[in-house]
C-alpha cells in the first residue's frame, strides 16, 4: 500500500513537472496589444479601458473615472475593438488613445 503511494505521489510530480515545464516552452507574451504605435507605448504604458468606463460625445470621448476629454482629432481607432488609453510614464497626461470600431 505504502509503495502505491509513492508511486502516486511520484506520478503526480512527474505530471506537474512536465506541465510547468510546457507552459514555460511553449508560453508567449500576449501580442493582443503589440499594435500599439511606440510613440504611445514605452511597453507598459498603455492598456485597455473598459467600455463602461467611457462616454462618447460627438466631439470625442470622456473617460469617466478622470474625467479627462479626448478629441477625435486626438484618438486612433483600435484593432482589437476595445477602448485603450496610453498614458505619459508619470501617468499625468494621455499620450494615445483608441476607440473601437462600432460599423455603421
Amino acid at each position: 500500500m505504502r509503495e502505491l503511494r509513492v508511486d502516486i505521489i511520484a506520478a503526480v510530480l512527474i505530471l506537474v513537472v512536465l506541465a510547468v515545464f510546457f507552459l514555460v516552452l511553449f508560453h508567449r507574451p500576449a501580442r493582443a496589444h503589440s499594435w500599439y504605435p511606440q510613440a504611445c507605448c514605452g511597453g507598459q504604458d498603455c492598456h485597455a479601458v473598459d467600455d463602461n468606463a467611457v462616454e462618447e460625445y460627438t466631439a470625442g470621448w470622456r473617460i469617466t473615472a478622470t474625467g479627462e476629454f479626448i478629441a477625435r482629432d486626438k484618438a486612433a481607432q483600435s484593432l482589437d475593438g476595445s477602448y485603450h488609453v496610453c498614458r505619459s510614464p508619470t501617468w499625468k497626461q494621455i499620450r494615445c488613445f483608441f476607440y473601437p470600431y462600432r460599423g455603421t
